[in-house]
């Protein structure tokens, strides 16, 4: 296979790219489709920094396209966070709120997305995601003189229960239809849901949702079952016994693990270490496929002790 030299122009290219988009490489391989086998993030730093002086021509060809055309990122500054907050208190609208105004809602865009770039947990956002937000905070009304605070949210929001969870992954395992499939092309689809609010109905990480949205997605799934739903899928532990759910591995699931990482700045050696003390069975390919997507599910166990891991260190 021929081999790319990285001489100091093409790695001043490829660090000018990085710089230009605001994506490390990470979040490269998250949100680029079609990565070439063996490719990692850490093969990638490796030849920014000089560590690897030679890359494969399909690699290389790979990285260069992949950066000059992925959605670029935008760093949280003083006056970006400022003119959101100017709208929020001029609304009284906060990041549910301006979701369900906002239409259409790009892919991975959810209420986490915005209220981690406030917050700090995310340094930066993708650029379709602020100009979303931006749009749809100047289209709302000023609010009534009355309210003193920012809505959060909605009145008509329920609990999702265990219950319901439960029957929302297995009327998704019985069909065997994604969230983002069952909305493509539905009728009367309210305005304001979308694939990544459902990912986080499905693992649990959201426990609540405006009841018109999660009544809309049970009877499309439940339109689309023509036999009663089977149980979510388990993995079992066969030295304990124990069922761990198998749940999908979400794009906003791997940003969850991105944003940690560089958060943190733990080298990916460091994290299995750490995984594998902590009792998960971790391998570098393993550790890269579901960072990169290429590996879609994940036991429930194993999900949440890796953010947990992730969570438990000191911000670099």
């Amino acid at each position: 296979m021929t081999r790319v030299s990285i001489t100091p122009e093409i790695k001043a290219k490829l660090q000018r790219l990085k710089k230009e988009t605001g994506v490390g490489e990470t979040l490269l391989l998250r949100e680029s489709p079609d990565i070439p086998h063996g490719l990692t993030a850490e093969l990638i730093r490796n030849c920014l920094v000089g560590k690897q002086q030679t890359m494969s021509s399909e690699h290389f060809e790979w990285v260069t396209y992949a950066w000059e055309n992925v959605v670029k990122r935008i760093s949280l500054t003083p006056d970006i966070k400022r003119e959101i907050n100017v709208e929020r208190h001029r609304t009284k609208v906060g990041s549910r709120g301006v979701l369900e105004s906002a239409h259409p809602i790009p892919d991975g865009l959810t209420y986490c997305t915005l209220d981690h770039f406030l917050g700090g947990q995310n340094k930066t956002i993708r650029a379709d995601h602020l100009e979303v937000i931006l749009k749809a905070y100047a289209a709302l009304p000023n609010a009534d003189p009355a309210i003193k605070t920012i809505r959060k949210r909605p009145d008509t929001h329920v609990a999702i229960t265990e219950a319901i969870r439960k029957e929302l992954l297995a009327l998704q395992n019985q069909t065997q239809i994604k969230p983002t499939r069952l909305l493509r092309g539905a009728p009367n689809r309210p305005k304001g849901i979308n694939s990544s609010i459902i990912n986080f109905w499905l693992t649990g990480e959201v426990k609540s949702a405006n009841e018109d949205y999660l009544m809309y997605v049970l009877e499309l799934w439940r339109s689309r079952s023509k036999t009663k739903p089977a149980e979510p899928l388990p993995s079992i532990d066969k030295e304990q016994g124990n069922i761990d759910p198998i749940i999908p591995l979400t794009t906003d699931m791997r940003q969850a693990y991105v944003s940690e990482i560089e958060r943190t700045g733990v080298k990916h050696t460091t994290l299995i270490r750490m995984l594998n003390a902590s009792g998960i069975d971790m391998k570098p390919n393993m550790l890269s496929s579901r960072l990169s997507g290429r590996i879609k599910s994940i036991a429930k166990s194993e999900y949440e002790t890796t953010l947990q891991v992730l969570k438990s260190l000191p911000t670099q």
